[in-house]
């Protein structure tokens, strides 16, 4: 039986370098980390956390999440900045607030995620076509679509959909 020669590490370069570049691919292509930065999703996400989120769909394919879906997008308002919140509102539907509550296309919203009341300066909104309605699930403490200078948030600024996190 023959024994096998170990390689050098100038041997075994090209497939570390193979490695490191498919790694690289899938961390900016595939897959994106974020950190929390504030407490506007509590109690769901805490601050410190880190996500892991889905990028490809919105890099190759419809960006146009579901209901409830936590995306990560660039704030139109904030010079590109990137923040986390749940859509409430997508093309067409219009979010309406009363006594605290959600209500979208006129039913009222179950929202077990929701931390606080929700309330807005505005008693309705309609979303517009390529766009959406986003609110933190930490209603009295979150700069979402309610108080954003940009109400709604362009669909093509959705950079990733959240999949899991993970807290301290």
């Amino acid at each position: 039986m023959k024994e096998k020669k170990k390689k050098t590490f100038l041997e075994e370069l090209p497939e570390y370098i193979v490695i490191m570049a498919v790694t690289a691919l899938v961390c900016t292509c595939v897959i994106c980390f974020n950190k929390i930065p504030s407490s506007s999703m509590e109690p769901t996400l805490h601050v410190g956390a880190l996500t892991v989120s889905w990028r490809l769909p919105f890099l190759v394919g419809d960006p146009t999440p579901e209901h409830g879906n936590i995306v990560i997008f660039k704030s139109p308002d904030e010079d590109n900045k990137l923040l986390i919140k749940r859509v409430i509102g997508l093309p067409g539907d219009e979010i309406r607030f009363q006594d605290g509550d959600v209500y979208r296309n006129g039913e009222k919203l179950d929202e077990p995620y929701a931390n606080g009341k929700s309330y807005a300066p505005l008693e309705s909104y309609t979303v517009p076509d390529g766009c959406m309605f986003v609110m933190g699930d930490n209603r009295s403490n979150s700069k979402d679509s309610r108080y954003m200078t940009t109400t709604f948030i362009p669909l093509e600024n959705i950079q990733s959909r959240f999949l899991f996190a993970i807290q301290r």
